[in-house]
């Protein structure tokens, strides 16, 4: 007769602590260990991360248009720009409603705890351990779910930006060279890359939760109590747990959301970029003038320059009017960045 297959005597114990037990008899201590935190506030920065890099392409592109031109970016650019933020926008949605279901599987998973130390725990924990494995099947897939949209956010940046390319290059006055210098197309490549850690971090959470499921699902239980020292433990960690997820309420997601829809303020971003060419003061732009580590296979391709160019200009004799002039739209500038940090410390302050 072949030897009885181990099975978890105690699921309080992570370490695949494990016995040779008949497999009808399985003593659960309510619940798996709740999983670490940090990977689930690390989605929420890799989704704020999203959010700083579409601002800066977006600031990138807009700085490319002259000053005679009173529209912030061409409607080819916007109509290219707004799908991509639709999507991005949707994965933190999706990722929202994601915690709200975790949040839902941890305060099972504590009831079933709780409900472990009862005196009359057999059939109370049975119905319980239902509802747990109820729960984390539906999270787990909400979670294959979000992996495979970074996937294919991933995807869509490339193309976007491939496409973003040809339309820059039809343009004589900006060539994808200068809009994708060293420093944007690191973004780029940031923002891809953050969309590869997304996908690995939901894969390992559908995994989590999958397990969870998997292990009432697969052998017949027949309940033994906890000790009262192993309810505690388990206790302390959910209840820890759903404290800690507090600051990931779907609202803190769909605010990242609404933020990224709507995108940066585009006639500031030219304003800027109209400041400093009015003082015949060089941009990042000009100053290099680099193909684009990212995308240098996009058919953005610049004769002309190399590497970057040092200036040799000189700074520029101004008149009095011009000096005034000057000293006016620096001071405006200081005062709209006044304001702009006001209104941020406020919006964190609230």
């Amino acid at each position: 007769m072949s030897d009885l297959q181990p099975v978890v005597v105690s699921y309080l114990k992570v370490s695949q602590y494990v016995f040779s037990l008949p497999p009808i008899i399985a003593h659960i201590v309510s619940a798996k260990l709740p999983p670490d935190e940090e990977p689930f506030f690390r989605s929420k920065e890799i989704l704020e991360l999203f959010k700083e890099k579409l601002e800066q392409l977006t600031f990138a592109l807009a700085a490319t248009q002259g000053p005679n031109n009173s529209d912030p970016l061409p409607s080819e650019i916007v109509d290219l720009l707004k799908p991509l933020r639709r999507s991005t926008a949707e994965q933190c949605e999706n990722v929202g409603v994601n915690m709200r279901f975790l949040q839902m599987f941890a305060e099972d998973s504590l009831q079933l705890v709780n409900a472990s130390s009862t005196a009359s725990a057999g059939q109370g924990v049975a119905a319980l351990v239902q509802e747990v494995t109820k729960s984390a099947q539906l999270s787990a897939g909400n979670w294959r779910d979000a992996e495979k949209g970074m996937e294919q956010l991933s995807e869509e940046i490339v193309t976007t930006v491939e496409k973003i390319t040809a339309v820059i290059n039809k343009d004589r006055a900006a060539t994808a060279s200068i809009v994708f210098d060293e420093r944007n197309s690191q973004a780029i490549n940031d923002f891809i890359h953050a969309t590869q850690d997304g996908s690995a971090l939901f894969r390992n959470n559908a995994q989590f939760l999958q397990e969870t499921a998997d292990h009432f699902q697969d052998i017949d239980l027949q309940v033994q109590l906890p000790t009262e020292q192993e309810i505690a433990i388990m206790r302390e960690r959910w209840s820890g747990f759903l404290e800690h997820l507090e600051p990931l309420k779907s609202r803190t997601f769909a605010a990242i959301a609404t933020q990224i829809r709507s995108g940066p303020d585009l006639r500031e971003a030219k304003a800027r970029a109209d400041f400093w060419k009015r003082h015949r003061m060089e941009s990042s732009y000009e100053r290099q003038q680099r193909v684009p580590k990212a995308f240098s296979n996009t058919g953005a391709q610049d004769t002309k320059t190399s590497g970057a160019r040092r200036s040799t200009r000189k700074c520029p004799t101004m008149d009095w009017t011009t000096s005034i002039q000057y000293v006016n739209d620096l001071s405006a500038s200081l005062l709209y960045l006044v304001l702009i940090f006001e209104t941020a410390y406020l919006q964190d302050d609230a």
